[in-house]
């Protein structure tokens, strides 16, 4: 059972949610209370992800190993209780919770150095990094514990 905030009504003036999908079981009082402890006229800005690699050019096929973990991922959220999808539905819970003036914006971001672009080759090879150290331990419980996986 979740707790509620220990911080009072109208504390912050600006709360920052960041790569909290699949750590969430009740996005809309997490986005109430936020709302709540937020003071009039308080911001909150949230970022999060697609957990499933995608790609423009084809390359990331039906049969691709990110493709189906990808979706074994979601399953596991899923069946877990705990949504891999939020980036979905973010903006509309977070206008539901009463924020008013709500944006969204919509980024790409590469996985690995392939791009001639040195930014993109750059943001690619940071990314690149972020998903090899964190496959496994994002993979782990919810591979063995929610999908039943054995690992020989």
């Amino acid at each position: 059972m979740a707790q509620s905030w220990t911080y009072p009504k109208n504390h912050f003036s600006f709360i920052h949610i960041r790569g909290l999908y699949g750590s969430i079981r009740d996005w809309p009082a997490l986005y109430k209370e936020a709302y709540d402890a937020l003071e009039p006229g308080g911001w909150i800005e949230q970022a999060e992800m697609s957990v499933v690699p995608l790609s423009d050019d084809g390359s990331v096929t039906e049969d691709h190993i990110f493709t189906l973990w990808g979706k074994l991922s979601l399953e596991a959220g899923e069946r877990f209780g705990k949504s891999l999808t939020i980036y979905k539905d973010a903006k509309e819970l977070i206008q539901t919770a009463g924020f008013e003036e709500v944006t969204e914006k919509t980024f790409k971001m590469p996985i690995g150095g392939w791009s001639n672009d040195l930014k993109w080759k750059e943001l690619g090879l940071w990314n690149q990094l972020h998903w090899e150290c964190g496959i496994e331990d994002w993979s782990m419980a919810l591979m063995t514990r929610v999908m039943g996986v054995r690992i020989a």
